[in-house]
């Protein structure tokens, strides 16, 4: 599979380097979607931690529960989906901040979660990721499906 994220070549501009190392768990079924996120984020600062699948991802997550700051996770995978994937993760952490990720249009969630439609730029990445980061709770929706634009 051809690697989706378009290449931006001033990746190495020192402005965009990270003070503090949060962690972050992304979780991809792709293995170039995973590495290519988790050397993208390394390279900014951020502490990175990787899962092929839900399963793979829920054990890590409880396995780091307290040092755990962002999920980004991929909507469609082989078994657990990525917004079930959350919800059950929720379910332990109800503040966890996350984002969404996929090709394909945003699923209609329980909660207000940021999403990436792939494929995204490095700077897209870094500051949805950055965003997330700063939000506070994921919000309830209030029952219909919100459009995001972006």
């Amino acid at each position: 599979m051809r690697v989706s994220i378009m290449a931006e070549s001033n990746f190495d501009r020192t402005d965009i380097r990270r003070q503090s190392r949060e962690t972050i768990l992304v979780v991809d079924d792709e293995p170039s979607i995973r590495e290519l996120l988790g050397t993208i984020l390394g390279r900014v600062g951020y502490s990175v931690l990787a899962a092929a699948n839900a399963c793979e991802a829920a054990s890590i997550f409880e396995g780091h529960l307290t040092q755990i700051d962002l999920i980004i996770t991929d909507v469609w995978m082989p078994g657990v989906n990525g917004p079930h994937l959350l919800e059950q993760l929720f379910s332990i952490q109800p503040l966890l901040k996350c984002i969404l990720m996929s090709a394909n249009d945003p699923p209609a969630l329980k909660r207000d979660v940021p999403f990436l439609r792939k494929p995204f730029s490095i700077f897209q990445l870094l500051n949805g990721v950055e965003e997330a980061l700063q939000r506070g709770e994921m919000r309830p929706v209030a029952g219909e499906r919100t459009e995001r634009r972006g």
